[in-house]
């Protein structure tokens, strides 16, 4: 007796296999590029290397001390990056990844290389973009949302790590809104996940099952394992657009000085206003935004936007997310009543 034997052809197995992450990969690998620093730099070790660039020395030096001139030599820092306007040839990339570099170089994943411009940089928020011509359109990946990502969600890094092209790693979102430290400096609302980021992923893109981009992926806390950190799309998008149009962030002035509340400042106003928390409106300039929008010395801010205001540092922070011309909701609470005022 034969049995029947169902066979299921290659092509049928591949399509089987093909995961959401998958799809999201080959959708986006292509715009996904390896970014290459080169520095120039004098090795000194000798002594004698005040003298050096002079012949006469050089010969001098080499004939009776085996002595050889301080020679320069070039050092490859790498990174990743994206490309976000295939049309122009922008790419997204860490503001430290090109930090002090020379010639940058940006490979490709089907190897061509481009010479690359820096078209601006902004430390704080450690971001770039550079610039690449093409004669021909390059692959791009469109800006998806950051606002509405679910703790527990899968998402997908793809990056350059120790300068391996193109590997990409899984993971879960673990955490939104971290702050993490390095160095001197502060860096704030990181989304955290557990898909592994090492050097050389900084810059890189991080999706979600989709493919959409929600981050750019960033290695700026060495001690990490197992714990990657990346920066929300919906916070950079407004830097971008600064960076492109001006080579630099430009801050929106509002005209308003805030303070901090102590203990005792905050028990008052809990108590007069029902305020637990904000910071207070210490001053406001004359025919500024502030001053325009019915905004009053007194007034205790809660919250800017849908970012809630405990610190001078959450205001701060909140004030970076809006550009000049924008309208940023205020939520104050005044004599005991909460209310909303554009500024």
């Amino acid at each position: 007796v034969y049995l029947p034997i169902s066979v299921v052809s290659a092509e049928s197995s591949r399509e089987l296999r093909e995961t959401p992450v998958v799809k999201a990969v080959k959708k986006v690998a292509p715009a996904v590029v390896n970014i290459s620093s080169e520095q120039t730099a004098v090795s000194r070790n000798s002594p004698f290397s005040e003298f050096g660039g002079n012949p006469f020395f050089d010969n001098f030096f080499r004939d009776f001390f085996d002595y050889r001139p301080p020679r320069q030599y070039n050092r490859a820092s790498l990174g990743s990056g994206v490309i976000i306007d295939g049309g122009r040839g922008y790419i997204l990339t860490n503001a430290h990844v090109i930090g002090n570099a020379g010639k940058i170089t940006v490979t490709l994943q089907d190897q061509r290389e481009f010479e690359a411009k820096i078209t601006g940089e902004d430390m704080d928020s450690d971001l770039a973009v550079l610039q690449i011509s093409s004669s021909g359109p390059l692959p791009s990946i469109e800006m998806g949302s950051s606002d509405d990502l679910m703790i527990g969600e899968t998402v997908i890094a793809i990056g350059n790590p120790f300068g391996f092209s193109h590997t990409v790693t899984t993971g879960v979102i673990s955490a939104l809104g971290r702050n993490i430290r390095s160095e001197n400096k502060i860096f704030q609302d990181f989304i955290q996940i557990d898909a592994s980021i090492n050097p050389g992923n900084s810059g890189g893109p991080l999706l979600n099952i989709n493919g959409d981009l929600i981050g750019i992926n960033t290695a700026i806390y060495a001690k990490a394992q197992g714990i990657g950190f990346a920066i929300p799309i919906h916070k950079a998008k407004r830097i971008i657009a600064d960076l492109i149009q001006y080579g630099e962030v430009v801050q929106g002035w509002t005209g308003i000085e805030v303070q901090e509340m102590d203990a005792g400042m905050s028990q008052y106003f809990q108590s007069r206003d029902g305020a637990a928390g904000g910071v207070i409106v210490r001053e406001i300039i004359p025919d500024s935004p502030g001053s325009r929008a019915g905004l009053v010395a007194g007034d205790i801010v809660v919250a800017v936007g849908n970012r809630n205001v405990s610190s001078i540092s959450d205001y701060r922070n909140a004030l970076r997310e809006y550009g000049v011309g924008e309208v940023m909701p205020f939520q104050v609470v005044r004599k005991g009543k909460r209310q909303m005022i554009p500024v």
